[in-house]
């Protein structure tokens, strides 16, 4: 076995979160998609870009490039904007 499967089998109670987390995730949006349209689903899903921006400054103390910002920027009022004139 090679040593990043052996480690892997190591932790299993931390992989198994992660698994869990990630069928919870999928689930709830196959059940996103069959509650709404898809088009507004994905626009939503598409706010998990600011967060994972957020999460880099927060806690990884990264800068952002004005790009990324200008992206987030662009995320969120395209979201506002499908809110508003829907």
């Amino acid at each position: 076995m090679s040593g990043e499967a052996a480690r892997l089998f190591s932790a299993w109670r931390v992989a198994a979160w992660v698994g869990v987390a990630g069928v919870l995730g999928s689930f709830c949006w196959f059940t996103a998609f069959t509650l709404e349209r898809a088009a507004y689903v994905r626009a939503l899903g598409q706010v998990e870009v600011i967060f994972t921006l957020t999460a880099a400054i927060l806690f990884f103390r990264e800068r952002l490039s004005l790009r990324e910002i200008a992206g987030a920027v662009l995320i969120a009022a395209g979201v506002v904007g499908l809110v508003i004139l829907r």
